[in-house]
Parts: C-alpha cells; structure tokens; sequence
C-alpha cells in the first residue's frame, strides 16, 4: 500500500518503494523575505540617525570655532595698538619698540586663548606699498 507524499513518504519510481520526504531545509532567518525588509529598513534607519547626529556636531561645531575665533579677535583688539601696527607695517623691521609691543600683545592674545602656535596679525597693505 503506497502512502501520500502529505504524510511524510512518497512512492518511488515503480511505486512500490517508500522513502521519507526529506522536508525542505528552514531558511535561516537572515534569509527569510520579512527578516530581509526589516533589516533594510533598520540600515536606512541607522543611516538617517547618523546623518541627523552628524549635521547637529557639524554646526555645533562651527557655532564653537566661531566664538573661539571671535574671541581670539576681540582679545586683539583691545591688546593691539593700531598705530604701533602701522608703524610695524610700515618699516618691515622686528628692531623697532612699536614690533616689541606688537609681538608682546600677540603673546598675550595666544596665552589668554590657550593657543599652541603662534598668532600673527594681517593687515591692509598700503597704498603705495607692495
């Protein structure tokens, strides 16, 4: 008597071997379709928190250096003589006292702001300077 393929056995060619229906193997469930979308959907989603938290320290960021650099100006300007500036621009020596002034207030700016390398100053160039 020859037993249904449902029941777990099947008829063999001449039909009157039976053998055991070897049950398809269970996909692992990194391969099943649901388990596939979620982790799509949980890679977009990492994705957009990261792009998200990185756009927030990027003008975090931004904000601090800013203020930083603001700070390092307006600690210049009140240390920094501009006619001692001009003098320094003008005569292109590091002999003279108004270079020594200059040269110390920048030191006070760097030490102040805790600065590792040196500060230096940029002016406009004059007319008839090059």
């Amino acid at each position: 008597m020859l037993i249904a393929a449902s029941s777990g056995y099947h008829s063999g060619c001449d039909g009157r071997i039976r053998c055991p229906v070897a049950p398809a193997p269970a996909l692992a469930a990194s391969q099943r379709p649901r388990c596939r979308a979620l982790r799509g959907r949980y890679v977009l989603a990492v994705d957009l928190v990261g792009e998200v938290l990185y756009e927030h320290q990027k003008r975090e960021m931004e904000a601090t250096l800013g203020a930083l650099l603001l700070n390092i100006a307006r600690t210049g300007a009140y240390l920094i003589d501009p006619a001692q500036h001009l003098v320094v621009q003008q005569t292109l020596t590091q002999e003279t006292n108004a270079y020594l002034r200059v040269r110390h207030a920048l030191s006070i700016v760097q030490d102040e702001n805790r600065i590792a390398t040196p500060v230096y100053t940029r002016a406009r160039r004059l007319r008839g300077f090059v």
